[in-house]
């Protein structure tokens, strides 16, 4: 909602203004102008926001950014070292930054309601320590300092905040069924093209990666099971679940397959073990199957070999199979992604204790010579961080990812309603599935993570603070 200017709002929209007028300029240099204007139109007018709408700000943009009709080649567009798709990101953090500037220091200090809270705050800050002190060991100072911000960025601002945006669970949940929502919208635009225009693959936002557009879903797949509660009119909910399935089977990802499958196994599984889950597992599958056979028939209008994709993709889980019993010589596609985990060994066993530093450019720095694959981290969060970060620095994000889970774990269960102990299932389960699928890539410093986590403990913090049912 949009409300109108107070007087002393003014001087928010004025420094907003200042800054963003500095911004363009800068973004004029790259003949990108014309992006510098939008910005300031868009903060203009979301500095008039209220503070609890200000997470549609994210959400609405990243929406927007889907009907973007590109050639499917292109890809990755960027205003100098940022990529388009977290533009939505900086105008959400630049306004919680100056609404928060006389509450917050510049350290996270997100709960601080409990012993652990205060932990998994500690944490985060030894994170960010350590990693401003491995500016004493680094070789590409730039890198450094570009990497070091977007930590900073994404755990200080858009974390921080958005745990302390909320303190009503209601809106809280409206928020995140109208998120979904828009999701959905973007599922929808990504599977048009795929269908009728011919495209490769569903992929929501063609100026993203693919798998760099999965993240939007792979975190909230879970929480999208766990709101069937919430819905009084199920074909809604059964509309976003069928369209954001079918966006993670025909964007032929492994990451994709691999987040969806857990999803459905852990919620369906482990927390819904009456017959009504189990009902609602094969009306998922029923319904999936069917749209896919009425659509299959428009594969054959377009030049598009949908099968060799699915066997690409098959190929693709039976190297990594290979991979780690051992039989190397059984790898049959990819090799480059194999050599990129080797190299990456390479550079853990050289840099085990304080890692390289912060920084892709420090990393690929030690990255062995002898590989003939493009250097490149290892497309495995767990390998490329250790030998960034070394034992000293790697064990806090560990910590960070198990301390989260316990906390999570240990507050759902006091909660006795239903539908917030389900919705509080599917927010364990959608970190647990993200925490699992970093072993595929290195999506940790996307800022949609952190605002998935934000929304965790935003929840979490009201259902501790007296909200849980009785």
């Amino acid at each position: 909602m949009i409300v109108v200017c107070k007087k002393k709002r003014l001087p928010m929209i004025i420094i907003i203004v200042v800054m963003m007028g500095m911004l363009s300029g800068l973004l004029s240099v790259t003949n990108n102008f014309r992006w510098g204007i939008m910005l300031i139109f868009i903060l203009l007018i979301a500095s008039t926001m209220k503070k609890s709408k200000l997470p549609y700000i994210p959400s609405i943009l990243l929406t927007s950014l889907s009907f973007i009709i590109i050639p499917w080649t292109k890809n990755e567009f960027r205003l100098g070292p940022i990529q388009i798709v977290y533009l939505p990101f900086i105008i959400y953090g630049i306004i919680l930054f100056i609404s928060n500037l006389k509450k917050k220091s510049l350290l996270p200090n997100f709960l601080y309601i409990d012993s652990g809270s205060k932990l998994i705050n500690n944490i985060l800050c030894y994170f960010l320590i350590y990693g401003t002190m491995s500016v004493f060991w680094v070789n590409d100072y730039k890198s450094w300092a570009i990497y070091l911000i977007y930590w900073y960025f994404n755990i200080c601002i858009i974390f921080s905040f958005t745990t302390s945006i909320y303190k009503d669970k209601e809106k809280l949940i409206r928020f995140i069924i109208i998120h979904l929502f828009l999701l959905s919208i973007s599922s929808m635009l990504g599977l048009f093209r795929f269908f009728v225009l011919g495209y490769p693959d569903a992929n929501p936002i063609l100026i993203f990666n693919r798998n760099g557009s999965l993240f939007m879903y792979i975190p909230f797949y879970a929480v999208l099971l766990s709101l069937y509660y919430m819905f009084k009119k199920k074909i809604f909910y059964w509309y976003m679940v069928v369209t954001f399935t079918m966006s993670f089977i025909l964007i032929f990802s492994r990451t994709g397959y691999l987040a969806a499958t857990l999803s459905i196994v852990l919620y369906y599984g482990l927390i819904v073990k009456t017959k009504q889950g189990v009902a609602r597992i094969f009306k998922s599958v029923f319904i999936i199957c069917f749209l896919c056979v009425i659509f299959l028939p428009v594969f054959t209008i377009f030049d598009f070999d949908l099968k060799q994709a699915i066997i690409t993709r098959i190929l693709l889980i039976q190297n990594g199979l290979a991979f780690i019993s051992g039989k190397g010589e059984n790898i049959v596609y990819d090799l480059r992604r194999v050599q990129l985990i080797d190299g990456g060994i390479h550079i853990i066993k050289n840099n085990w204790l304080l890692g390289t530093g912060i920084g892709l450019g420090n990393y690929l720095y030690y990255f062995p010579t002898n590989i003939t694959s493009v250097p490149a981290r290892a497309h495995n969060l767990y390998i490329s961080y250790l030998g960034e970060l070394g034992i000293l620095g790697f064990w806090s994000l560990i910590a960070f990812f198990l301390s989260t889970f316990i906390y999570f774990l240990g507050i759902v269960r006091k909660v006795l309603d239903i539908k917030y102990k389900s919705l509080g299932y599917g927010f364990i389960i959608g970190h647990v599935v993200m925490v699992l699928a970093f072993a595929t890539n290195e999506y940790i410093t996307f800022p949609y993570v952190w605002f998935f986590w934000g929304l965790a403990f935003s929840y979490f913090k009201l259902m501790k603070n007296n909200y849980i049912a009785k």
